[in-house]
């Protein structure tokens, strides 16, 4: 057995916003996502949290923005 069990995920936010200034192109949309992740350990505990965001609200060359946000939550056992 591993030292370290995953006990499993929650989705914790997913949301959808339209660009209400988008304005349609002829090219291809440049969707760069930005991940993040925070880790929290408490004891044999640890939380880990990533984020990712894709799209802009700024501007009127991008047409929506999606954020979602996942935490796994994972058991230290070093025996």
């Amino acid at each position: 057995m591993s030292a370290l069990q995953f006990l499993g995920y929650k989705v914790i936010a997913m949301e959808y916003k339209r660009n209400p200034r988008f304005e349609s192109v002829t090219g291809p949309i440049s969707l760069e996502p930005k991940i993040t992740t925070k880790i929290n350990v408490e004891n044999s505990d640890i939380n880990i949290t990533l984020s990712v965001m894709v799209g802009s609200l700024d501007g009127k060359d991008i047409p929506f923005q999606v954020n979602c946000s996942i935490i796994g939550t994972f058991v230290y056992n070093p025996d």
